[in-house]
C-alpha cells in the first residue's frame, strides 16, 4: 500500500498501488504524465514515475509517496481492534492499530432467547419440510396447510365432491375422505413439531449456565 502526502497532510491513501487514482491530484495540481516522466506545472520534469509500488519515498514535487505498513501488536486485556490510525512518518506511514472496548458478554437470559430462536427455525423448517403419506409425498408449507384446510372445509359442504390434487409425485384425485385423512397426518406432523419446540424450549429454560445454553442442540429430537 502506498499513501500520497503533501506538506504533512495525506492526500490520498493509505491505497493500492494505482497509477490513475495516484495521478489524479497530481494532474489537479498542474502536473502532466509523458513518457515515464513526472513533469510539474512549469514543464520541468520532476522526476521518473515510479510503475511499481515503491518501498521507499518517492519525491513528486509538492507530493510524496510514501509506503505504508500495518503496525500488528497483541491486543490490550478487554480490547479488539477498532481501527487503524494513518501516523505519518519520514519515510513511512504506519497504520497503527486503535483499541476499542470489548462488547460485554450475553447474558445467559441473552443466550437462551438465541437458542430459543433456533429451536423455532429449526421447528418452522421441519413443519414446512413435508412428510410422505401412503406412498406419497405431501408438501406443508404454510401455503400448502392452507390448501388443504380449504380443501377440507369445501368437501364438508359438498361430500360427494371429487377435488383434483397436485402431489410431488402428480396430479390425482381426492375425495373427503382422503383430504380427511391427509389433513388428519398434516396436522398430526405439525402438532410434533410444536412439541418438540415446546420441548427444546423448557430444556432450554431450564438450563442455568451460559456455556451450557450455548452447546445446546436444537437440530435433535424432531419429527422424521
Amino acid at each position: 500500500m502506498i499513501c500520497l502526502e503533501k506538506n504533512g497532510t495525506i492526500v490520498f491513501g493509505p491505497a493500492p498501488w494505482n497509477v490513475s487514482a495516484i495521478l489524479e491530484p497530481l494532474i489537479i495540481a498542474g502536473c502532466d504524465l509523458a513518457d515515464g516522466a513526472l513533469y510539474g506545472p512549469d514543464k520541468t520534469v520532476l522526476c521518473h514515475f515510479p510503475t511499481l509500488e515503491p518501498v521507499e519515498p518517492v519525491e513528486l514535487g509538492a507530493f510524496r509517496v510514501l509506503p505504508v505498513a500495518e503496525v500488528n501488536e497483541p491486543a490490550p486485556e478487554g480490547k479488539a481492534l477498532a481501527g487503524r490510525e494513518p501516523v505519518v512518518l519520514e519515510d513511512r506511514v504506519e497504520l497503527r492499530p486503535v483499541w476499542g472496548d470489548l462488547p460485554p458478554p450475553p447474558t445467559l437470559e441473552e443466550v437462551k432467547t438465541a437458542k430459543k430462536a433456533g429451536a423455532t427455525a429449526m421447528r418452522r423448517m421441519v413443519e414446512e419440510g413435508g412428510i410422505d403419506f401412503q406412498g406419497v409425498r405431501i408438501a406443508t408449507g404454510k401455503s400448502d396447510q392452507d390448501r388443504i384446510a380449504g380443501v377440507q372445509l369445501y368437501l364438508q359442504a359438498h361430500s360427494e365432491a371429487v377435488i383434483d390434487w397436485k402431489a410431488d409425485s402428480g396430479w390425482t384425485t381426492v375425495n373427503k375422505a382422503a383430504i380427511d385423512a391427509i389433513a388428519s397426518a398434516v396436522g398430526a406432523h405439525v402438532q410434533a413439531c410444536y412439541s418438540a419446540e415446546k420441548t427444546h424450549h423448557e430444556a432450554i429454560d431450564a438450563l442455568a449456565d451460559a456455556e451450557a445454553v450455548q452447546d445446546y442442540d436444537v437440530a435433535t429430537g424432531w419429527p422424521e
